[in-house]
């Protein structure tokens, strides 16, 4: 990586915004937000909520984290549907990709939002394959709630929690999914509370579980 140019082994940029890492079977696989074409401000908004046509998501797979080999794109966006969650004028962000060894699938969940983020829900996909295609199932606000910057958890037994900023980015919740990792379960919890925090991430060491946060 020279001079902050991150390239693919095709030599062009990498465009994976919000990225999320898997590893598996000795190759990381990266899945992030395809951003392109023509940058705009969102009307009546009181901050600045800039967006471009959601271009739905990449993947790129490595052998050493250094160099990625561009995969193509994991999940396409629907053109022309505004009643569709992954339509090119709505949101699809940090996307997130998880192993299921019990149902032998790859599940992907995101953020799905209206252009003026009104809409806070999580979105779930899911492929037979790593690098996808990945099928859209839908989207949900989990136990009721506001889903926003996300990502997943697969912990050592190997159950699945869903985090993300909620209650107006006002607080985190912790969910944990179901056994197939497609939806959300009633057993969640809040943290951070009133910490305003977003963009979650967490790992676990030595028995102790560490989140990092904005």
């Amino acid at each position: 990586m020279a001079q902050g140019n991150w390239k693919d082994t095709n030599g062009n940029f990498i465009n994976a915004h919000g990225a999320g890492v898997l590893y598996d079977n000795g190759t990381y696989y990266m899945f992030g937000e395809i951003k392109k074409g023509k940058t705009w401000l969102v009307p009546g908004q009181n901050w600045e909520c800039y967006r471009v046509p959601a271009g739905g998501i990449s993947c790129y797979s490595s052998k050493n984290l250094t160099t990625w080999k561009y995969e193509g794109v994991a999940m396409t966006p629907i053109i022309g549907d505004s009643l569709n969650d992954i339509d090119t004028g709505k949101v699809i962000e940090r996307p997130k990709v998880i192993y299921n060894k019990k149902t032998k699938k790859f599940v992907m969940w995101m953020h799905i939002d209206k252009k003026d983020y009104s809409f806070a829900h999580a979105g779930v996909a899911v492929s037979d394959n790593p690098i996808g295609p990945y099928k859209y199932l839908g989207s949900i606000q989990p136990n009721g709630q506001m889903s926003r910057d996300m990502t997943l958890f697969k912990d050592d037994d190997n159950k699945a929690y869903l985090i993300y900023s909620s209650e107006s980015n006002n607080t985190m919740h912790v969910c944990l999914l179901s056994d197939d990792y497609l939806s959300p379960t009633k057993n969640w919890s809040r943290i951070l509370v009133d910490r305003n925090r977003e963009a979650p991430a967490l790992f676990k060491n030595k028995d102790k579980y560490y989140l990092v946060t904005s």
